[in-house]
């Protein structure tokens, strides 16, 4: 499954061949690093679990992995967790600058949604109903709520407000 899903993402994320273009590097060395891929493995394994056997459950990983590769790019941002090193790699900003680390994540966002929007191999309702669970993940009540009350949640939050912050950081995309 492993093997499957890094040529998929690869695809996906095509080296343009162009060493001016920084942005297409930024993504793939956001995307494509070492990594254990736990989210987009677990989805697979669920699935095919429940009996899913859609070619299109690879492609909804890689648009896991994608949303997941663009947290952290934003995540490691001085302005947010000032990170030099991701994966004993260093981080998309210092590789690249702030301001194309910046656009490789919204790029990544933008292709993960373009890639559960082309998807064909299934029915018009669940491709849209994966497109909403994805944007809500994402989003204010999700992800972008997780990283916002870590960095603005104060120095005496509570064991319960970090595991709560936690679960929208990590838990949303597992879920």
């Amino acid at each position: 499954l492993r093997s499957e899903l890094e040529q998929r993402i690869g695809h996906f994320l095509s080296d343009s061949g162009d060493k001016q273009d920084p942005l297409t590097s930024a993504m793939r060395a956001a995307t494509l690093s070492t990594g254990k891929r736990m989210r987009p493995l677990l989805l697979m394994l669920v699935a095919r679990d429940l009996g899913c056997s859609s070619p299109a459950l690879l492609d909804a990983a890689c648009a896991v992995e994608m949303v997941h590769a663009a947290s952290l790019i934003l995540d490691d941002m001085p302005c947010m967790d000032d990170a030099k090193l991701r994966r004993g790699n260093p981080t998309v900003h210092i590789q690249f600058g702030e301001n194309v680390a910046i656009l490789a994540s919204v790029a990544l966002l933008s292709r993960a949604f373009h890639i559960l929007a082309q998807t064909q191999d299934i029915s018009p309702l669940t491709r849209t109903r994966l497109i909403s669970a994805l944007a809500e993940t994402i989003g204010a009540q999700g992800l972008v709520r997780g990283q916002f009350e870590d960095l603005h949640g104060g120095q005496k939050r509570s064991v319960d407000d970090i595991a709560m912050t936690n679960e929208l950081k990590t838990g949303v995309l597992l879920g």
